[in-house]
């Protein structure tokens, strides 16, 4: 099974399925996973020659943390709680869409793929799009129910 991630801002909203952690505020984690993906993606595009690829690098981690930032406070309870819900009733290939009024983004989920591990956990692909001011984000992923709560265990 190959789950990847379509645009690399997308990724973020993988953390705020995964992470319930009190105290957390999505937008900084949002701008902690920007700037890691931002400083791989500053460091490839830099290339070979050691300065570029710093210079490259230090960019990408201040511009992903910025969008990580913004697109992790777009991003809340409320969103979280509307995707399990979804991710718990919904038929394979039923999406279930929603905006959030607070603020402002929509969201789609869809589940593709449903499953039970060999371990006996229940398991779910899905593709998940969010839009934010206009700027669309997709990614795919796989959740498993543990504890009664969707935990992320692939996303690319």
């Amino acid at each position: 099974m190959r789950i990847q991630v379509r645009k690399p801002a997308a990724a973020i909203l993988v953390l705020f399925l995964a992470c319930a952690c009190s105290g957390v505020k999505n937008r900084d984690i949002g701008a902690v996973t920007g700037g890691v993906a931002g400083g791989v993606a500053g460091a490839a595009i830099g290339g070979n020659n050691p300065t570029v690829k710093t210079i490259a690098t230090i960019a990408g981690v201040l511009i992903g943390a910025g969008v990580g930032a913004y697109v992790g406070s777009k991003f809340d309870e409320a969103d979280r709680a509307r995707t399990s819900e979804v991710l718990n009733n919904n038929r394979d290939n039923d999406t279930g869409a929603w905006r959030n009024p607070n603020t402002g983004g929509r969201y789609s989920i869809t589940p593709t793929k449903s499953y039970q591990r060999d371990d006996g956990e229940y398991c779910r692909e899905y593709t998940q799009v969010a839009d934010i001011d206009g700027k669309r984000q997709t990614v795919a992923g796989a959740a498993c129910l543990r504890n009664n709560r969707w935990e992320i265990v692939k996303a690319n």
